[in-house]
């Protein structure tokens, strides 16, 4: 063969090779991107966004993890140069994808769309799999975002969504100006992690009945969460950790204002976050199982930790149409709140507009159908309230249980420093009713008010039928009225507390039958050591040691 013919076949060779070596697509966006291959097959792209549109670049090298199918790209890095760029279109990731954010600043120029979001919306959702989309977790996963400031522009649009994905993670990232929307959203996705992430400066309207957490994890159900196709298959997210962020100047902080009966948000874990100016909660839980909620730092927020298992309202609670809509029987959700530091004031830049709480349990047993779900037992169950501390410095309740059942009180310090009167609420340290066979033990309760608002503070009570609850070795001392008021209750035990200058009552029981009142001590109370308003109320009564009181007892 001539040396001629021999070189042309080289150089076709040499072509081919390169060719195969590195994908076709990374040569479509050559003159943006400079990639490389790791050891470990990652492939790595370092944007040139010189005098280029930012979003074009960028969509430009997912787009190689798009057609990784045909480009055998396993793995995507992109490495963000340092510096402000305005971002006009939405970005997209896909599968697999890692972006590093350090040191980049993204300012959030168009509010028609999402800042961020997985795929194109109508080739990759809308339209994929004949317009059925991607159900379940089946959607683009293995995210990785690193670093970066997202500046919302005071749009109200989110900054980034997800849905129907697995393994996403954002760490050391801060998230802020956004009016009247979520920072964040997720919907349908199974492990997420938000590591060292800061969220702040709502931009909307304060104070209002919107649920705007900066923050928030979402079922897709009816018409929410529309942005991931099909949105009707009620996917909840699960295995969640949010920790060491820290949300600022919010309308609401973290979690989950919207159920679906009989599904379930599992192994939600918020743990060593801080919370400060939030006019509303820091944290709420919806239809959360086996989960945690501890170590958290919640101070000038109008309410912190909201935990429920039915909402109120009846609107944004909704029948299931994948899981039967019965719920006759009770379910236990076997979850902790521990170890979590909690003020509650009158809220941030305007006056928080429901009651003020530092903890507050909720749950029904609907005897009829209610807004979208029909009659079931929907009480709040299997909560344990542990080792917090709570500081009230405004009317409302320092721990709430509303609608509860088999849960646990203990060991909590609560401190009431009233110094303003609040939307409702009286200032009480551990307030229960409609709430069945829930123990209170061990708890902390002191009233350190001396001037501001003169409420009607208890340290523990409960009313509307509250039965069957257990208060026991509890510590409570200079509380405005009763240390302890059972209210229109029954069979309930309030024995081994140590009670201590009530202005009124040491324990005081009002129209409530069956009630055991054994080997507390109560001391130097204004009126009675126990009292009640009817005669055999108390059923049974002894080993009491009540000193320094005006009266001992009148039961």
């Amino acid at each position: 063969m001539k040396k001629t013919n021999l070189r042309i076949i080289s150089a076709i060779l040499s072509v081919l090779f390169v060719l195969t070596a590195f994908p076709l697509s990374a040569f479509a966006v050559d003159s943006y991107i400079d990639g490389h291959y790791e050891n470990d097959g990652t492939y790595v792209v370092r944007l040139n966004v010189t005098g280029g549109d930012f979003a074009t670049v960028f969509n430009q090298a997912t787009d190689l993890m798009r057609e990784s199918a045909t480009a055998k790209i396993e793995k995507l890095r992109i490495e963000v140069p340092a510096g402000t760029y305005d971002v006009k279109n939405e970005l997209r990731l896909y599968e697999n994808t890692s972006v590093i954010f350090n040191g980049v600043t993204l300012r959030h120029v168009n509010g028609d769309t999402t800042l961020l979001r997985l795929g194109r919306k109508s080739a990759d959702w809308d339209n994929y799999n004949n317009g059925k989309g991607r159900p379940g977790y089946s959607g683009f996963s293995n995210i990785y975002i690193e670093g970066g400031s997202f500046n919302g522009c005071g749009y109200s649009a989110a900054l980034m969504r997800f849905g129907h994905s697995k393994n996403i993670t954002i760490k050391n990232a801060s998230f802020s100006n956004v009016k009247n929307a979520h920072m964040l959203e997720f919907g349908a996705c199974d492990g997420v992690t938000l590591d060292n992430c800061r969220f702040m400066d709502f931009k909307g309207d304060w104070g209002s009945a919107t649920n705007y957490e900066a923050v928030q994890f979402d079922a897709l159900a009816g018409n929410h969460f529309s942005a991931y196709n099909p949105i009707n298959d009620e996917t909840p997210c699960k295995n969640v950790t949010v920790k060491n962020c820290y949300f600022k100047n919010l309308e609401r902080g973290l979690g989950t204002h919207t159920g679906i009966v009989n599904s379930y948000f599992t192994n939600m874990t918020y743990q060593n976050n801080t919370f400060e100016n939030i006019t509303g909660y820091a944290i709420i839980a919806t239809n959360y199982k086996d989960s945690l909620i501890s170590g958290n730092t919640i101070k000038n927020c109008g309410a912190g930790i909201y935990f429920r298992t039915m909402e109120s309202g009846h609107n944004q609670f909704y029948a299931s149409k994948t899981h039967s809509n019965s719920h006759s029987k009770l379910v236990g959700m076997n979850t902790k709140i521990v170890w979590n530091t909690i003020n509650v004031t009158s809220g941030y830049a305007t006056t928080f507009r429901n009651v003020s709480y530092g903890i507050q349990l909720y749950g029904e047993k609907l005897n009829k159908a209610a807004g979208y779900v029909t009659a079931g037992d929907f009480r709040c169950s299997g909560v344990t309230v542990m080792n917090n501390t709570v500081n009230l410095y405004t009317t409302g309740y320092a721990i709430w249980l509303n609608g509860t059942t088999y849960t646990n009180v203990r060991n909590n310090t609560v401190n009431c420093n009233i110094v303003k009167k609040g939307k409702g609420g009286t200032g009480d340290g551990v307030r229960l009713q409609l709430s069945v066979s829930n123990t209170i033990s061990g708890n902390k309760i002191n009233n350190w008010t001396k001037k501001g608002y003169d409420g009607s503070m208890c340290g523990i009570v409960l009313i509307s039928s509250s039965t069957y609850n257990t208060i026991t070795y509890n510590t409570i001392s200079k509380t405005k009225k009763d240390g302890i008021q059972l209210t229109k209750s029954a069979s309930c035990n309030a024995s081994y507390n140590t009670i201590s200058n009530a202005k009124r009552n040491g324990i005081a029981v009002y129209n409530s039958k069956k009630t055991t009142i054994i080997g507390n001590k109560i001391s130097n109370c204004k009126r009675y050591g126990v009292f009640a308003n009817k005669k055999k109320l108390v059923k049974k009564f002894s080993k009491n040691k009540i000193k320094k009181c005006k009266t001992k007892k009148k039961i």
